[in-house]
């Protein structure tokens, strides 16, 4: 007889939920367009440092940034600022990060162009249609002009992280405009320089279509043939079959029209855990595991016990969501 033992899965553990905690910790509304502009806003209190500073010291190593939704154009449509002040806040966001966490690595939250219109087309992708023949080369541009913010040397930050994180992306043609805006981004950048690793999170609605319904398959085959890690979020977290990076909600669906969660599939913390272990971890083995919409500290606490019960000593990730 022959015995033969399996090591368990290695996986890396995200946080949970940012916009969320700021809505317990402040006034903002929950779907405010910029509600996490206006906390970074100049004559703004700048109330939400703290939150990375509890995850990192919770053993957290990658905070990411409060800037999911922040964009040039919706900065200028909500808070009046121009292109250089705009820049300036969100490169703000990002040093608050590198502040609160010196001896971590910080990841970029690029977002999505669905996200920054805040009407929830960013978990259907229906502004693919309504930009028409136009989308690729808009979203193009989008991305680039965000990317450009944020800068790289001088003022910029994009050299002083180590990730950027595209997410909450639904449709293939969302994909291919963050693919050319990166390559055009970093082309006439010195190819000695550190660049940040680029993954690209998509929202599905089943195991097998992203939220426009394009094949998952294939738009992860071309994420990966461009060299970047393929994510899941916001998905409801039962059917996600996650390639790299997996952060669904707890299993609430949000009305866009009503603007709040939809009593449904919402599990507690211990029972998400079972889940990630049971469906994603075990069969799939995913790279990293966390939380999205409603989930919690006390959320990646339970992914913790989950991951010391499978195994000892791997390094906790924490990554920082809206």
């Amino acid at each position: 007889m022959t015995m033969t033992t399996t090591a368990p899965p290695r996986f890396r553990i995200l946080d949970g939920a940012f916009a969320d905690e700021l809505v317990r910790a402040t006034t903002s509304p929950t779907c405010a367009p910029t509600r996490v502009g206006r906390r970074m806003h100049p004559h703004a209190p700048i109330g939400h440092p703290s939150r990375p500073r509890k995850l990192c010291f919770g053993g957290c190593r990658h905070p990411l940034t409060s800037t999911y939704q922040a964009h040039p154009d919706n900065l200028a449509k909500h808070l009046g600022l121009d292109y250089a002040r705009s820049s300036a806040l969100l490169r703000k966001g990002v040093q608050l990060a590198l502040d609160a966490a010196p001896d971590k690595q910080v990841a970029v939250s690029m977002g999505s162009y669905g996200a920054t219109l805040a009407d929830g087309s960013e978990y259907t992708g229906a502004f693919v249609d309504e930009l028409g023949a136009d989308a690729l080369p808009a979203l193009t541009a989008f991305h680039q002009l965000r990317l450009q913010a944020f800068g790289w040397g001088g003022q910029g930050v994009l050299d002083k992280v180590q990730y950027l994180a595209f997410e909450t992306v639904p449709s293939v043609v969302e994909v291919r405009a963050i693919l050319a805006a990166v390559s055009q981004f970093f082309a006439p950048i010195d190819g000695s320089a550190a660049r940040p690793r680029v993954w690209i999170s998509l929202t599905c609605c089943s195991a097998t279509e992203t939220g426009a319904g394009d094949p998952i398959d294939l738009v992860a085959r071309e994420i990966h043939a461009a060299g970047h890690l393929v994510g899941i979020n916001y998905s409801q977290c039962r059917g996600s079959n996650p390639e790299i990076v997996v952060y669904p909600n707890k299993g609430q669906r949000w009305d866009a029209v009503a603007r709040n969660w939809i009593a449904g599939s919402g599990m507690d913390d211990d029972n998400y855990a079972q889940v990630a272990v049971q469906e994603w971890i075990v069969p799939f083995g995913p790279l990293v595991v966390g939380g999205c919409c409603q989930t919690t500290p006390e959320t990646v606490a339970a992914l913790v016990r989950a991951r010391q019960v499978m195994q000892r000593g791997n390094e906790v990730l924490c990554v920082y969501q809206t």
